[in-house]
């Protein structure tokens, strides 16, 4: 009973969520990278490609803390693993920038060619369109 508490704590969606596309982070992300280079700050514009991975890790890092936090019970402990959660994916999407990877539709590969080799017929993007007519 307790597993299948945690399976669907873990599986809610829609309410609370904001429906961000990785596309949208892109489009900020770059725009606030044009923005920093115009004001003479650091950006991710100029950076070298270890620079990157250093980032990402240091985030990574951080991450992997606030996650003993929760688990120790911490207070605050959600909130910060949260925003280091979003800091990982904001890391992410300026690397995958960087390499002129459309992170969108990789995940979207990547996700169904996963579930095919599973067996199992969860897909995302087009694809799961086209699969529901069927």
């Amino acid at each position: 009973m307790r597993v299948r508490t945690r399976v669907r704590t873990l599986c809610l969606w829609g309410e609370g969520m904001h429906g961000l596309t990785l596309n949208e982070l892109r489009r900020a992300n770059c725009a606030r990278q044009i923005a920093l280079r115009d004001a003479g700050k650091d950006s991710a514009l100029h950076w070298h490609e270890s620079r990157f991975f250093e980032k990402l890790l240091a985030e990574l890092g951080e991450l992997a803390c606030a996650a003993e936090d929760v688990r120790a019970g911490k207070p605050g402990a959600v909130r910060a693993a949260i925003d280091e959660m979003a800091d990982v994916l904001i890391c992410l999407d300026l690397l995958a920038m960087s390499w002129r990877v459309d992170l969108s539709s990789a995940v979207i590969q990547k996700f169904n060619a996963r579930s095919a080799e599973m067996g199992i017929h969860v897909w995302l993007g087009e694809y799961a369109k086209s699969r529901e007519v069927e």
